[in-house]
């Protein structure tokens, strides 16, 4: 797989998730890459949730993907990437396999609990 396609399918996987992490976390009050108000400009650097004027947290995401490419697939080399790949195969075969890492951050801000006064 070239880098383009590779950071193409990545990108797009996050956005995918992101997305549907988004619609889920609205159900339940919370909100996924909310509009922030503060950090680098604040003195403080604490991030705030510009519209529930709640604290943001940060989730850090170090993912390995690992990248296979075999000649045991139909019609010649064939690629595919899976986040963890664990098996035994007792055909013979040419195989490569990379392991890349990606790492990424998603801001939420976590729903004010009910009569408190706490951030």
């Amino acid at each position: 797989m070239q880098l383009d396609q590779f950071i193409s399918e990545s990108l797009n996987q996050i956005f995918r998730g992101i997305s549907n992490a988004k619609k889920e976390a609205n159900e339940l009050g919370f909100q996924v890459n909310p509009w922030i108000v503060g950090g680098r400009s604040d003195p403080s650097g604490l991030l705030i949730d510009r519209e529930t004027k709640t604290p943001v947290k940060v989730v850090e995401f170090d993912v390995a993907v690992t990248t296979t490419e075999s000649d045991q697939s139909k019609g010649g080399a064939g690629i595919f990437i899976a986040p963890l790949a664990i098996g035994a195969q007792k055909k013979t075969s040419e195989t490569n396999m990379v392991v890349s890492r990606i790492k990424f951050s998603v801001p939420i801000s976590l729903p004010r609990a009910s009569g408190s006064s706490e951030n």
